[in-house]
């Protein structure tokens, strides 16, 4: 019997010195496709240049590009090594172009970084791509990777965690239609408490502080919950991939009525990233139909600081 299959298009974006690294992006979606998409009813359409694009004439390759491939796609994914890639017209590269794209349009982009020794004759290239990355870091998730196998595994999880996410926001929609109205998720929202307080661990002789956000399912209904966001006073959040104690990923989990879970930042990476600590308004958490849940805290820039002093 046939049954009904969600398509979704993965972008991949990439300069060119990473061909292992896309040959691998390759062969895993289609052993996704074949395994967990077949179980989910679900088929990731893997976009490339190579096998998307078409010839076409009267605007510059990377416009075409852009839409035909950009334009389209559910969500986004772009691997670096050594270099950022060749200027367009109007971007320091077509790869930061499409990922430019995507974020305008509001679309999950993250970036994949190879930690592989570089040539000193490419160090100026690197260095243009370092600085691309300082800026965007506050709008696109973005990983290191050792070797290809450690990228096969968190392309694993982020896009089994994406696909998740981008299933139940579908499954949303279609229920909002069929109610005709546009704030059935709200009805019956789960009582999620986020509480933040202060922990140590030994370093030699010293503690060093780290912040814990603890998650509390305060309801009597199972909540799956996506990672835990740093949010901004000006409105941006900033996602860390790991926990900065137990290493454990920030991805997608189940609570029980009345479990809860932690989540571990390290204070010292938080001050290099944002030195205006007063600029931070709290944490969330959304769950799979993008229900936002809070923290109540308020001055979260002070509990940092008082942290730092034991760092």
């Amino acid at each position: 019997m046939a049954k009904n299959i969600l398509q979704f298009k993965l972008l991949l974006m990439s300069p060119g010195d990473v061909t292992d690294e896309r040959n691998a992006a390759s062969e895993l979606i289609n052993s996704w496709n074949a395994q967990i998409g077949n179980a989910l009813g679900v088929s990731i359409d893997l976009v490339k240049w190579e096998t998307h694009s078409q010839p076409l004439v009267g605007a510059n390759p990377q416009k075409i590009l852009n839409q035909q491939l950009v334009s389209e796609a559910d969500f986004g994914i772009a691997i670096f090594w050594s270099r950022l890639g060749t200027p367009t017209d109007t971007h320091i590269s077509g790869t930061a172009e499409e990922i430019d794209g995507l974020i305008a349009r509001g679309i999950d982009v993250s970036i994949y970084i190879c930690n592989r020794p570089i040539e000193q004759s490419k160090i100026q290239e690197y260095t243009k791509l370092s600085d691309y990355l300082a800026i965007i870091k506050r709008n696109a998730l973005i990983t290191n990777y050792t070797n290809l196998e450690d990228l096969r595994e968190l392309l694993l999880l982020h896009i089994t965690h994406t696909i998740i996410n981008l299933v139940s926001k579908e499954k949303a929609i279609n229920i909002n239609n069929l109610d005709n109205t546009s704030t059935s998720k709200n009805i019956n929202k789960p009582n999620i408490k986020i509480k933040l307080q202060a922990g140590f661990v030994p370093t030699g002789a010293i503690n060093k502080g780290y912040l814990e956000v603890c998650i509390q399912n305060h309801s009597d209904s199972y909540v799956f919950i996506g990672g835990v966001m740093l949010t901004m006073k000006n409105g941006n959040n900033i996602f860390y991939q790991r926990d900065a104690i137990t290493q454990a990923l920030n991805n997608r989990k189940e609570l029980r009525p009345s479990e809860a879970l932690s989540f571990h930042f390290d204070p010292i990476q938080i001050k290099s990233d944002i030195p205006d600590l007063s600029q931070i308004k709290g944490f969330t958490v959304k769950d799979d139909i993008d229900r936002i849940f809070s923290s109540d805290e308020e001055n979260v820039g002070s509990l940092i600081e008082s942290l730092l002093n034991f760092s």
